[in-house]
C-alpha cells in the first residue's frame, strides 16, 4: 500500500525555518512518487512546490491574528476528518504521528529569564498538549530533547534527535565556494542569547529532514546522514 503523508504547516511558501523545511519534505517525497497533502492556513500558488501537493486550506480568516497558533490545532482536526494518512506536523497540532520540534516555549522562558504572561501560559499549554499526544517527536539538539523530558515530561523513548545543518545552500566539498565577509566588515555588538529559543532567530536554523519507512527525504545539500526515524 502507498503511503500517504499529511503535513500540517502554518504558511506554505518561501521563507525561512519551518517554511523551507516543509518545501524540502515536500520535494523529498515527491521524489519518491509520494505527493503529499499540505494543511495550511496560507498557500502561495505561484511558488513550484505548489504543483507538488494536494492543499487544503485551514480557514482561520475569522480568528483573532493572536489566538490563531492556540486554535490551528482544532481547525486542522476538522479540515482533515476524513483524512486517514500520517500526519507530520510542522505547526502546532495534536495528534501528530512525528511533530517537528524547534523551539519549546518553556525552554525559551528559562533560557531568557522571563517571567511568563497570559499568552505565554497558553503557549506553554499548547506544547503540552502536542507533546502528549504525539506519537513521535523530532527534537533539533539534545539540548531540546532534555527540555522535552525535563519540562514537559515527554518519555524520552518518544524522541528522535536529528540537529540542523550548519549552513544551508552552501558547498560542503568545496569550502572556497563559501560566502565571505568583505573586508573590515564591523559586525554589531549583541548580547548573548539562545539561538534555539529566540522565536526571531529560531526560524532561521535549517532543519534536517526524517525518513518516514526508508523515504529519503534529507536535502542533498545538508553534510548530515538521513536520520532514520521507526515506521509511522
Amino acid at each position: 500500500m502507498k503511503l500517504k503523508i499529511d503535513i500540517a504547516t502554518n504558511n506554505f511558501k518561501h521563507g525561512g525555518g519551518t517554511e523551507r523545511y516543509t518545501l524540502d519534505l515536500v520535494k523529498g517525497l515527491n521524489r519518491q512518487n509520494i505527493t503529499p497533502a499540505v494543511y495550511a492556513t496560507k498557500f502561495d500558488h505561484s511558488i513550484p512546490e505548489y504543483a507538488l501537493i494536494e492543499p487544503h486550506l485551514v480557514d482561520q480568516h475569522r480568528t483573532l491574528k493572536k489566538l490563531r497558533s492556540f486554535l490551528f490545532s482544532s481547525r486542522l482536526a476538522q479540515t482533515r476528518k476524513n483524512s486517514a494518512a500520517k500526519l507530520i506536523a510542522c505547526h502546532h497540532a495534536d495528534y501528530a504521528d512525528l511533530l517537528i520540534c524547534g523551539g519549546t516555549h518553556l525552554g525559551y522562558l528559562h533560557h531568557m529569564a522571563q517571567k511568563p504572561n497570559l499568552l505565554d501560559r497558553l503557549a506553554i499549554r499548547r506544547n503540552r498538549s502536542n507533546y502528549a499526544t504525539a506519537k513521535l517527536i523530532m527534537a533539533h539538539s539534545h539540548m531540546m530533547r532534555r527540555e522535552l523530558v525535563g519540562l514537559y515530561g515527554v518519555p524520552p523513548e518518544r524522541i528522535q534527535v536529528a540537529p540542523p545543518p550548519q549552513i544551508r545552500n552552501a558547498s560542503f566539498h568545496n569550502p572556497e565556494k563559501l560566502p565571505t565577509c568583505a573586508p573590515n566588515t564591523a559586525l554589531p555588538t549583541m548580547k548573548p542569547f539562545s539561538c534555539s529559543h529566540r522565536p526571531a532567530t529560531r526560524a532561521k536554523v535549517w532543519n534536517c529532514l526524517p525518513t518516514f519507512s526508508n523515504i529519503p527525504a534529507c536535502p542533498s545539500s545538508s553534510p548530515l546522514s538521513a536520520p532514520r526515524f521507526p515506521a509511522l
